[in-house]
């Protein structure tokens, strides 16, 4: 082959490696995500059941379900979520697994107690609340018993039975109640530790409902199981990615949209420093509970 063809080739060849280039296709579907709609819509059905690689979650969390979670062989691009929650350590494992794939998390319906306790901040990755749709808040740990922050950094990369081994770890709550610690208070702070949650993310329920509980002459004290309904100006504050979170500012309307099931106990709105909803009582307001609350949060005002 003459030069002058040499460099003819040569041409030919660089033109069709650009051209390849342009039309070239993803390696794989997950590298363009299915839009949140299409896949709520997969996800219509009630019960648990894994769709390729998008997880339904329309039931409560156990240890059975975290297994079969556990043991799928793709990656999870997304789970979309309606549970009252479940069992913890169920959680723990599912939430690591959506941690480790950077599944999206979308909430298509109730997202309480473990589901809101663990899988909600995992939306630092990436979290959609379709509308008519809640988040509620309860039972963990509280900021004041102990140094979060430092907790987390000894959680990090050790064993629950190295943290239970520890002395001077949560010394007084060993104390008292040794088997919560051991079962309940260490696994959630090395949870927390190794999904890096936000820690005030974590302790919210517990700050709010000490400073509702701490108040005198008041008559809406929280005298049985509560919520903490979070909404999307909270959500940014714990560095959580919400993306097409739906939020009903009207109070009267967002309760009255929720199940019954919710409604029977006290219901209180992230922002407000008051219950919204007493079971038996009905809907309250500052007025009502006889002590006004501290000036309203930007965007959490009365309607």
């Amino acid at each position: 082959m003459v030069p002058g063809e040499v460099k003819a080739m040569r041409r030919i060849f660089a033109a069709a490696t650009l051209v390849a280039g342009l039309v070239s296709v993803p390696a794989s579907a997950q590298d363009v995500p299915r839009p949140v709609t299409a896949v709520v819509e997969d996800c219509a059905a009630p019960g648990f059941r894994i769709i390729g690689d998008v997880v339904c979650l329309r039931a409560l969390i156990t240890p059975d379900i975290a297994t079969q979670i556990e043991n799928h062989q793709a990656s999870i691009s997304a789970i979309v979520l309606d549970t009252q929650g479940g069992d913890v350590a169920a959680s723990h494992r599912i939430g690591r697994r959506l941690f480790r794939d950077k599944a999206r998390i979308v909430v298509d319906g109730e997202c309480s107690s473990s589901c809101a306790n663990y899988f909600a901040p995992l939306g630092h990755r990436k979290l959609y609340v379709t509308e008519g749709s809640f988040i509620a808040l309860h039972g963990v740990p509280p900021r004041d018993l102990w140094s979060f922050v430092d907790a987390q950094r000894i959680a990090a990369g050790k064993t629950v039975e190295e943290l239970v081994a520890n002395p001077n770890l949560f010394f007084e709550w060993q104390r008292l109640y040794p088997d919560h610690v051991r079962d309940v208070v260490i696994p959630d702070v090395q949870y927390f530790a190794d999904v890096n949650v936000d820690e005030a993310y974590a302790t919210r329920y517990a700050e709010v409902m000490r400073t509702i509980s701490m108040r005198e002459n008041y008559s809406c004290t929280l005298s049985g199981p509560s919520l903490l309904l979070i909404g999307p100006q909270w959500m940014r504050q714990f560095r959580i990615n919400s993306q097409n979170v739906r939020w009903n500012a009207n109070r009267r309307e967002m309760i009255d949209a929720l199940p019954a099931s919710v409604k029977q106990q006290i219901l209180v709105i992230d922002g407000d420093e008051h219950p919204s909803w007493i079971p038996g009582r009905g809907h309250v307001t500052p007025e009502d509970c006889g002590r006004p609350p501290r000036e309203a949060v930007a965007g959490t005002a009365e309607s």
